[in-house]
């Protein structure tokens, strides 16, 4: 009974000293950091204000600015009328009318350093311009034949322009300078007469403005036309002063980043001056050649 009780004793101090031991058992130790290591770790706590690291993870990082337009590209059909008066002081007015005309058209912009990336300032601005524009199936009545006469009316232009501001600006502005040739012309004409033939080469000078509230935007056109070629009028040429103007309003509405409709009525009128009648001591007379165009239009803009 008591080598029992003494072998008991001896089990349970012999437990007790190896749970002892395994409770005071030293931590593994760790490698102490290098000197350079706790002086750039000093150097940081020091110039890092509280939070850096937590405001820094937290801040959105800034999305790229969006790419400006390269490409504005409208196809239109439209609806032309056009009145020519030529006043003569020693004679009755000469007018003639064309009301209703189906007709369309093809605008293009192209900015070619907009596609580069990064963008060049400035540069990406300066775009190149073209329009051309056609009436379809007009005919003119010959009062003197009394028989219908085909008719052409066109015309094409080229320019160059620069924008400024747009982007994220609701406001934007262009300017533009240009060459264009605009016809109105006769199958056949009687050259004993004068005819309201209009065969111009004209000079556009002007500048432009859009405005956005959201997707919806209005926007204006408008620009001086300087003559530099003018068609004889029957047995009548052009001379002295000339000038003319342009006028586009508008507005547009985006359905889609790349996609955009339009309503657009375009005004252009053109002046001249007649010389006096030969061997007839009378007044200058003046022609006044006016175009009305009404387009409803759809944008590709890239």
């Amino acid at each position: 009974m008591r080598q029992t009780f003494v072998s008991g004793f001896l089990i349970l101090g012999v437990l007790s000293t190896a749970r002892g031991a395994s409770a005071q058992a030293p931590a593994p130790s760790r490698p102490a950091p290098s000197p350079a290591a706790v002086r750039a770790g000093a150097r940081l706590s020091a110039t890092s204000p509280p939070g850096a690291d937590r405001r820094a993870a937290a801040r959105p990082i800034p999305e790229a600015a969006p790419r400006a337009l390269a490409v504005r590209f409208t196809l239109s059909p439209e609806w032309g009328y056009r009145t020519f008066r030529d006043h003569e002081p020693s004679s009755t007015d000469k007018s003639y009318t064309a009301a209703g005309v189906p007709g369309a058209s093809a605008r293009l912009e192209l900015y070619p350093l907009a596609f580069v990336s990064p963008a060049v300032e400035g540069a990406k601005d300066i775009g190149l311009t073209g329009s051309y524009s056609r009436a379809f199936g007009l005919k003119s009545r010959d009062v003197d034949t009394d028989s219908d006469v085909d008719t052409d009316w066109y015309q094409f232009s080229f320019g160059l322009r620069y924008r400024i501001l747009g982007g994220t600006n609701p406001l934007a502005l262009g300017f533009t300078l240009g060459i264009q040739r605009s016809v109105f012309d006769f199958a056949s004409t009687a050259p004993s007469r004068p005819i309201p033939i209009g065969r111009y080469t004209l000079l556009p000078v002007g500048a432009d403005a859009r405005y956005a509230w959201g997707a919806f935007s209005l926007f204006a056109d408008g620009r001086f036309l300087l003559p530099l070629t003018v068609s004889p009028l029957g047995d009548r040429t052009p001379s002295g002063g000339r000038f003319g103007f342009n006028v586009a309003l508008g507005a547009a509405l985006a359905f889609w980043r790349f996609f955009e409709v339009e309503l657009r009525g375009t005004y252009t009128l053109l002046s001249l001056s007649l010389p006096t009648v030969a061997g007839r001591a009378d007044q200058p007379g003046n022609v006044i050649d006016q175009y009305l165009v009404f387009g409803a239009g759809a944008t590709l803009r890239y």
